[in-house]
């Protein structure tokens, strides 16, 4: 059959097609789903164990793809090198799946940017061999050690806080890992943090002793900023580093770690306001003094970027928005007192959760939407904020996961899905 249109035919239909034309340039696509932006971010478990392996039960590195299934955008990973390597680019151990650790850490590091992750580094105790005892060597609060503005006076000796370690750290962790990852040499990764909560000790025998946990001294870490920021800045210079989330708390509720540090300088400066120590604030104002009056630090030339903060707040209850906020604003007036009214700095928090040991996984969920959605969304100077961590680890007592062990989703898996975008 022969199908056969005349003039008005023709006429009615070019009428038509201009006014589909219309209707099409005027409508508007429904958005796609936000992609995700890296400020929310998800804190891994181990991704090499102790055999030097990465395909090992529990593997951080495997639970990637389900971090970017949950809307993460960023990993936090430590980069650890654990019994099987005594450097980054030494051979380890036989059971190594790489011919060193970095060799390791980049099919970590390619995993998480195939998934869409950005990666924040931690370079930390576990970056590099030693013992608190080491770490904190030479410090200022209990040792009468004269001021100088270099780690070593002119005689070589180490001075005000400086110590072995904090220099082997800061040469042989994080120059070489900012080296190796730079984007050309190896995968880019340049947001780095120094230390894991330097306030979290376990005892306090006397006012200015301070013992136990992740805890390195104002004096002491103060060194290990200075000198890790230039190591890193010198190898990397579009890096961004943040100072070592300090550990925030509920004083009043049991802790396994204390950050309620109250030793000397810790107030020289700060706010009146600041409470006992919760917060981190204390700790912070007393990194400052030590770095201004021990370590050489100039002001508006601080050794860090931006500031880590580790919230722990309400862990047996439903939490609120004031009260996540105060803990904000202490880290926020501290840092403010001696940066200026118009810094650019900001908080990253990096580790921020609640285990369903102590709240029911509805009030974790629930406590997860307050912090992200109604907190850290609308609080301008919160860079970024990683939830602590992906799956539970029952055999570390951890079960601040938003999966079960088997991989379950709890209620705040969708919370963060979501919540946590922003």
């Amino acid at each position: 059959m022969t199908w056969r249109m005349g003039t008005r035919g023709w006429q009615r239909t070019a009428l038509l097609v201009l006014i589909a034309a219309f209707l099409l340039a005027m409508w508007t696509p429904p958005a796609a789903a936000q992609a995700p932006t890296g400020r929310q971010g998800i804190m891994s478990g181990w991704v090499m164990d102790d055999s030097g392996r990465i395909n090992f039960p529990g593997s951080g590195m495997a639970q990637l793809p389900n971090m970017r299934q949950a809307g993460a955008g960023a990993v936090r990973i430590e980069f650890r090198l654990g019994s099987c390597f005594t450097d980054w680019t030494s051979p380890g151990c036989a059971t190594a799946q790489g011919a060193n650790a970095l060799a390791v850490y980049d099919q970590v590091v390619a995993q998480a940017q195939a998934n869409q992750l950005k990666v924040l580094g931690i370079i930390d105790y576990a970056s590099w061999p030693g013992t608190q005892a080491d770490w904190t060597a030479n410090n200022v609060e209990n040792n009468s050690t004269e001021r100088y503005p270099n780690c070593r006076d002119e005689r070589g000796r180490f001075s005000g806080g400086c110590n072995a370690y904090v220099e082997a750290l800061a040469q042989n962790a994080a120059r070489v890992l900012a080296s190796h990852y730079d984007g050309v040499n190896g995968p880019l990764v340049n947001l780095w943090e120094i230390w894991n909560e330097p306030n979290a000790a376990t005892s306090n025998p006397s006012s200015t002793v301070y013992t136990g946990g992740t805890f390195i001294y104002p004096s002491n870490f103060a060194w290990l900023l200075r000198l890790s920021y230039e190591a890193i800045k010198a190898a990397q210079p579009s890096s961004t580093v943040i100072s070592g989330g300090v550990f925030a708390f509920d004083q009043a509720e049991p802790q396994t770690r204390n950050g309620n540090y109250q030793g000397p300088f810790s107030r020289s400066r700060c706010s009146a306001t600041l409470s006992a120590g919760q917060s981190g604030a204390t700790y912070l104002c007393a990194t400052y003094e030590m770095g201004r009056t021990r370590v050489g630090w100039r002001p508006g030339a601080t050794p860090f970027d931006h500031v880590g903060q580790h919230l722990y707040v309400d862990q047996w209850k439903r939490t609120s928005s004031e009260d996540i906020t105060r803990y904000l604003l202490e880290i926020r007036y501290a840092y403010r007192d001696y940066e200026g009214e118009d810094t650019t700095k900001q908080i990253y928090i990096t580790e921020v959760g609640w285990t369903t040991d102590t709240v029911s996984a509805a009030i974790q969920a629930d406590n997860l939407q307050v912090a992200f959605d109604q907190v850290f969304r609308t609080t301008s100077f919160v860079a970024q904020a990683y939830w602590f961590f992906f799956r539970d680890e029952p055999n570390a007592q951890l079960r601040h996961g938003l999966t079960d062990a088997d991989g379950s989703p709890k209620p705040s898996f969708e919370a963060y899905q979501r919540f946590a975008t922003y």
